[in-house]
């Protein structure tokens, strides 16, 4: 599988091990793909079975993710294995690309009606279906391109991390309760120590009440659309019932906070696609990107992560944000309140439309970047002509005083000017001096300084501006769900699964299997069997009308069963 993906996502991607799925994993998706696909052929959206059909998903047996990546292609999308719960961002950040993750891994027998971890049943039968609807398509695509520019904070990845470990645990099967116990106290604190909610954050909760939890159509009679509903058999029911709370969908949705790990209590309901546009575009406007100015410089500055600063110069600053300038410490009129000064720290990169410039890695910018920012004799350097820069002696070899209208002052000796076509971006000095009344912004010792061109910033989004020469750290490491190794009982327990897999094939080859039921039901009717073992074994007995489906359907209501795998079995047994 062959995909183009920026190198700072590629850690995420893993190797889908197809023979690693156990028989009984393969009956978990069948049981699961037929109690979810009985019930939403009348209760999802009408899209739903035609997505299954056009994504090549079948309820015969786990998908090959390179097999959904084919037929994604067909439509303008791809697919790639993950492992898990991988960050907000990062699925974000793929999906942007038409990318959609799947997670490789397959929710255990035990958690079959709803799995606190993502798995290869919610990507593949809940999100991969409706990509092929050109409506729902397109707004995830919009929101992906917008969640990607809207800004993280570091409160988020380790609220991010607290969440994932918790959602494994409870999803793995040798977890104790002492450990989940653990768990849910570090998600808490975590959630306690939140200073702010980021736009990020926000944002997640909005794909949360949409892609992932969203039903759609009348309010008194909506059906289900979000792949997390679509996914989940448990959810995908009760959430139609009164007891669970609908809501007309609009933007106050991001102020409902939810936990992953648990059924929803309230649900948003979009009246049709375009009220997920609207709903989306309506709060995008509030974005550091699309605002900028102080607003965005603020938001940055909170973020403690690698941000983009851009100029109204088209010049793009990529780094952390420490401190700021604005022009409410100056005196000047407040309709001009802007920054006049920024700071960032550590590996910094300067860009303009996404592309690194030449000499201005991070590297060269090691330790970090400032400039000030504003007119020069009313000036805006960013659109002077040639006239006006020789009138300010802006020319290579020249020293010069810069006197901006902040009250900001800059003397050096100029040594390049860094155009792109007729926009200028950067003047580099050398022998530079910046200062702010009495106080040292740039101090001539420090080396070479690069004064960014620009009276504004027009805009803040996340990350570097050029992904593939920053070489984004990972911020956190992927990490799969170990397996328990199976028990004895267990073992058994898939040799029986794989012999019911064979008849199975053989059934809907020749349609014929009465004997191999008969004989298998003999040699195990006194045994201790598991439930879905026996539901398999009475489903093939109705299929070719065995004498035995009687008896085996004896055994089934005479288990002892926990309330979990007593509603599975009854729901299995009403699609016999």
């Amino acid at each position: 599988m062959k995909l183009n993906i920026p190198l700072h996502l590629k850690p995420y991607i893993i190797t889908q091990e197809t023979s690693a799925y156990t028989p009984e994993d393969h009956a978990v998706w069948r049981f699961t793909l037929r109690q979810l696909t009985a019930f939403l052929k009348t209760h999802a959206h009408p899209f739903y079975l035609e997505g299954l059909r056009k994504t090549g998903i079948t309820v015969e047996k786990i998908p090959s993710i390179s097999n959904i990546n084919q037929a994604l292609q067909k439509i303008g999308w791809q697919a790639c294995p993950v492992s898990g719960f991988i960050p907000p961002s990062v699925f974000m950040e793929l999906q942007s690309y038409s990318i959609l993750p799947i997670a490789a891994e397959i929710r255990s027998v035990e958690h079959i009606l709803y799995t606190p971890s993502p798995d290869i049943i919610h990507e593949a039968a809940g999100h991969a279906p409706f990509l092929a609807c050109s409506d729902y398509s397109a707004y995830l695509k919009s929101y992906a391109g917008v969640a990607k520019k809207a800004l993280l904070s570091w409160e988020d990845l380790n609220l991010y991390e607290k969440i994932r470990d918790l959602s494994d645990l409870k999803e793995r099967k040798d977890s104790t309760e002492k450990q989940i116990q653990k768990a849910e106290l570090a998600l808490k604190q975590a959630g306690e120590k939140l200073s702010f909610t980021s736009e990020a954050a926000y944002l997640g909760r909005m794909n949360w009440w949409t892609a992932e939890y969203a039903l759609f159509g009348d309010i008194n009679k909506p059906t289900v659309l979000g792949a997390g509903l679509l996914s989940s058999i448990l959810e995908s029911e009760d959430c139609l019932k009164p007891a669970v709370k609908k809501i007309p969908l609009s933007i106050d949705c991001i102020n409902y906070n939810y936990d992953i790990t648990k059924p929803q209590p309230q649900l948003f309901v979009a009246k049709d696609f375009k009220n997920l546009h609207n709903t989306l575009n309506e709060f995008s406007k509030t974005l550091a990107c699309n605002v900028g100015g102080d607003y965005a410089l603020n938001k940055a500055q909170s973020s403690k992560l690698v941000n983009t600063i851009e100029l109204n110069s088209g010049l793009q600053i990529s780094g952390k944000l420490t401190n700021s300038i604005n022009c409410k410490t100056t005196g000047l009129a407040e309709s001009n309140h802007s920054a006049i000064f920024f700071k960032l720290e550590g590996p910094t990169q300067l860009a303009y439309k996404n592309k690194e410039l030449k000499g201005h890695s991070k590297n060269y910018h090691a330790t970090g970047y400032s400039t000030p920012l504003g007119t020069v004799k009313n000036i805006d350097l960013a659109k002077a002509s040639s006239k006006e820069l020789k009138e300010l002696n802006i020319k290579v070899g020249q020293k010069v005083l810069l006197a901006f209208d902040s009250n900001i002052q800059l003397t050096g000796t100029i040594t390049d000017l860094l155009f792109k076509g007729s926009q200028l971006l950067l003047i580099s000095f050398e022998n530079c001096c910046v200062k702010y009344k009495e106080q040292i912004l740039f101090d001539p010792t420090w080396g070479a300084f690069d004064l960014a061109v620009g009276t504004k910033i027009v805009s803040v989004f996340s990350g570097p501006a050029d992904t593939a020469t920053y070489n984004v750290d990972v911020k956190t490491q992927p990490q799969c769900i170990a397996k328990a190794k199976p028990s004895i009982e267990q073992q058994n327990r898939f040799l029986l699964y794989e012999e019911l897999q064979h008849i199975r094939q053989s059934f809907l080859q020749k349609n014929t299997v009465t004997k191999n039921i008969d004989a298998l039901f003999a040699k195990i009717k006194n045994q201790k069997l598991h439930w879905l073992v026996l539901l398999e074994l009475y489903e093939l007995s109705v299929w070719s009308n065995s004498p035995v489906q009687s008896d085996v359907l004896s055994l089934l209501k005479h288990l002892e069963l926990n309330t979990h795998d007593s509603r599975c079995l009854k729901r299995g047994l009403n699609t016999v």
